[in-house]
């Protein structure tokens, strides 16, 4: 039993094995310092990322002055999503061995993350100056060139690592973004089949593999890429972008109305833009619902994504279910009151599907939880006009007026609070 034992294990992708023989030794070292690390590595890949973070945390309280600790802490703090953290540990680990580029590498992924291309661009540097082959490095490198819109260097740079090593999970799933940039999904789909290949559990080229198998629909391919589009853009330019789409909208729809010889113009300009907000956010959940109808898609999809499907699936299916139950219960009861409701009730419920498809794309990230809460809010006003309406309360109106401008607001609220992020 022995931590070279442990460490051969867990690059032989058995963490469990790993973790027991890390327990080994530490139950005859509490204080072992490797083994403390590779158990924090062990039981973040056994889906216990807390406790690894823990007997991460104890090592670099008994080493403070190691590099090792701290960048090993910034990997799992970045798998947790504290990217303040996680730069925290970086900052430290690169403080107390400047010049290497594994601690470089780190910064580069957190910059990354947080969609900084350019700084990301600038670690990838820093770090393959001190080592030329830093796989991290270099992979980092050519997602910021893609990122920052440098097409070619970013082919040379991806080309280069496949050449260096082609059995890099890593390489194939640049190349797989590389070619999705370029809108060739088969070409991407080779790529991520080869990672996965190599790396079974490789989440950036699943990711990659869904969106290749979605990006064969013509209509989702013209739709990826805007994202991927918008993805390189900062993240205040992406609102701008959104605002100024929606200023040009109104300012048109008065032109129209200002101007009606300008309506055979300004109509099919307003139509498009609705059309194209619509695929906007619908597109996503909707192909990866599509997908769960194949084989081959439905073991791609991720776990997220799946959840997704299903969500949006029901709210889809909601307005039908409620059209359905008035026509069966006017049928029944010989009254046309509940079906002219309920045919009320399906356009705020058809309408929902907006904000859902903007909550389901987010499954998985941070603001999962508050589009979450936004959905909530907007269904229960559209609720609380039902029963109003149902009820024939004098305040039924006011209530139609509160569900209206809660929509808009929470609608925007999801709008202004995320774009619709590309996974890349």
């Amino acid at each position: 039993m022995s931590v070279e034992r442990a460490r051969l294990l867990l690059e032989r992708r058995r963490p469990a094995e790993a973790e027991r023989e890390a327990r080994v030794v530490l139950s005859r070292d509490a204080e072992d310092v490797e083994a403390l690390l590779l158990l924090g590595v062990c039981l973040s890949r056994n889906g216990r990322r807390e406790e690894g973070l823990a007997a991460v945390r104890k090592a670099v309280g008994l080493r403070p002055d190691a590099s090792e600790p701290r960048r090993l802490l910034g990997h799992l703090l970045l798998e947790l999503g504290r990217l303040d953290d996680a730069e925290g540990a970086a900052d430290a680990a690169v403080m107390l061995n400047p010049g290497g580029a594994d601690g470089d590498a780190l910064c580069a992924l957190i910059a990354l993350q947080r969609r900084d291309w350019a700084n990301a661009l600038a670690w990838a540097d820093r770090g393959l100056a001190g080592d030329p082959q830093h796989p991290t490095c270099a992979d980092v490198r050519g997602v910021a060139l893609l990122q920052l819109g440098r097409a070619d260097e970013a082919g040379e740079t991806i080309a280069a690592r496949l050449r260096d090593d082609p059995d890099d999970p890593d390489a194939h799933t640049g190349a797989g973004w590389r070619a999705l940039d370029r809108r060739r999904p088969k070409e991407a789909l080779e790529h991520f089949h080869a990672a996965l290949r190599l790396e079974p559990d490789h989440g950036r080229a699943r990711a990659g593999l869904v969106e290749a198998l979605k990006a064969r629909n013509p209509v989702y391919r013209w739709m990826l890429a805007f994202f991927m589009g918008m993805n390189k853009l900062p993240a205040r330019t992406q609102v701008l972008v959104l605002l100024g789409g929606f200023g040009a909208y109104h300012a048109a729809g008065m032109l129209g109305r200002a101007v009606p010889a300008l309506r055979p113009v300004t109509t099919p300009l307003l139509v498009g833009y609705l059309g194209f907000v619509l695929l906007t956010w619908v597109s996503g959940p909707l192909s990866d619902l599509t997908l769960l109808a194949s084989r081959r898609g439905r073991a791609a999809v991720l776990p997220n994504q799946r959840r997704g499907a299903l969500t949006f699936g029901a709210f889809l299916l909601l307005p039908l279910v409620v059209l359905a139950f008035g026509v069966a219960w006017g049928a029944w009861s010989r009254t046309a009151a509940v079906p002219y409701l309920t045919g009320q009730a399906a356009v705020p419920l058809l309408l929902l599907v907006l904000p859902v498809a903007g909550w389901t794309n987010a499954f998985g990230t941070p603001r999962a939880r508050t589009f979450g809460l936004i959905v909530a809010g907007i269904f229960g006003l559209i609720v609380l006009w039902l029963s109003a309406s149902a009820a024939g309360a004098a305040w039924a109106p006011a209530a139609e007026s509160l569900m209206t401008y809660g929509f808009i607001a929470g609608l925007w609220a999801v709008i202004l609070l995320g774009v619709k992020p590309a996974r890349a």
